[in-house]
């Protein structure tokens, strides 16, 4: 599937060095390991790999319901998917 505007991909780099972002053009992503241009990612599939301009590689992931849930501001009290499903399970009643 190719990377349009409004796309969301996560900028996966290594396992603690990844970042999730929506693509817009013009934009950039600013990080210690080089200047991501989204420009250069759009029309792209993911799981294609980018070169930062600091040499380093960077694939280009569809982030999955996880990675929202990880990377989303816990400005209050989140719910992780192992715990929904306990939440979401109706009650049964003898």
């Amino acid at each position: 599937m190719k990377i349009i505007e409004g796309s969301y991909v996560l900028f996966f780099h290594q396992q603690n060095k990844n970042w999730l972002t929506k693509i817009e053009k013009g934009k950039k992503l600013h990080t210690h390991i080089g200047i991501i241009d989204f420009d250069r990612v759009l029309g792209l599939e993911y799981g294609c790999s980018i070169i930062t301009p600091k040499e380093r590689k960077v694939h280009l992931l569809e982030p999955t319901m996880y990675d929202f849930v990880m990377k989303s501001d816990r400005k209050t009290q989140i719910v992780y998917p192992k715990d929904l499903g306990y939440i979401a399970i109706p009650e049964v009643h003898h």
